[in-house]
């Protein structure tokens, strides 16, 4: 298409623009079809849709959370909520390991642990955001805090998206490095910021276990996806789960 001039304005902000013609080419090419393209399709349905708003659960009071299962490795926590009556659930898996923050390369290998978690859950986890579910994680000085909450028809689809994620880590050496130099910066930013540097330097006095943000960032370098996939992997074995379901159904997640 040849390009000119500018040369009418709009009322408004005076934008000049101009009309032209579409090209006949175009035109044709558009009529004749492009062919198939597989990329080009409708959205397949979204699994995390909750269809089924009912409450399960009997009028009652306020309990404290009650312990339902317990193994070696495992404490689950149950709380019916009989106040609000809404059909939604939260889950708080606390998953704790001495193996977290033993050293510096340890605490930032599980920051990029959940980085490359949340790269690879992305496509589920906005998919569950348009269902009205939610998904976030932290970690603290004994391990990672992971939370869901939302409608509790299909918050179990989301909670074990999660945990085969987790489960089966897949770390692509590309998107390691991408994250690798993203956490870097992150790093760098909170360094130098006086309020989140004076509140690093508190917390590693308070906290019994807490490494450094300045230590942090002289050791994520020399990381690799191999080491963080091992290192997953053996953090993994060493976790001690306490769950809290906090439901007004009772017994749809159980």
């Amino acid at each position: 298409m040849r390009r000119e001039r500018a040369r009418r304005k709009e009322p408004w902000f005076q934008t000049a623009y101009s009309v032209l013609d579409v090209p006949c080419e175009w035109d044709d090419r558009w009529r004749s079809g492009f062919g198939e393209n597989a990329d080009l399709h409708v959205p397949t349905p979204n699994e995390f849709i909750a269809t089924d708003f009912s409450i399960l659960s009997n009028d009652g009071v306020n309990v404290p959370p009650t312990l339902v299962h317990e193994t070696p490795g495992c404490k689950l926590w149950y709380r019916p909520d009989v106040k609000f009556k809404v059909p939604k659930a939260y889950i708080c898996a606390n998953l704790m390991t001495p193996l977290s923050n033993r050293d510096p390369e340890s605490a930032v290998l599980l920051d990029l642990m959940l980085y490359v978690l949340d790269y690879n859950l992305k496509e589920i986890t906005y998919a569950a955001d348009v269902a009205q579910l939610s998904f976030s994680h932290s970690t603290h000085e004994h391990g990672v805090t992971l939370q869901l909450g939302g409608f509790s028809h299909k918050l179990p689809l989301l909670f074990e998206a999660v945990r085969d994620h987790l489960a089966e880590l897949v770390v692509d050496p590309s998107v390691f490095e991408l994250i690798q130099k993203q956490l870097r910066k992150n790093y760098h930013n909170y360094l130098i910021k006086p309020e989140k540097l004076s509140k690093d330097i508190r917390l590693q006095h308070m906290q019994q276990i807490r490494w450094g943000i300045a230590d942090k960032l002289s050791v994520i370098e020399s990381l690799t996806p191999s080491q963080l996939a091992v290192r997953t992997k053996n953090r993994l074995y060493a976790f001690f789960h306490t769950t809290l379901l906090l439901i007004d159904v009772s017994q749809r997640l159980q």
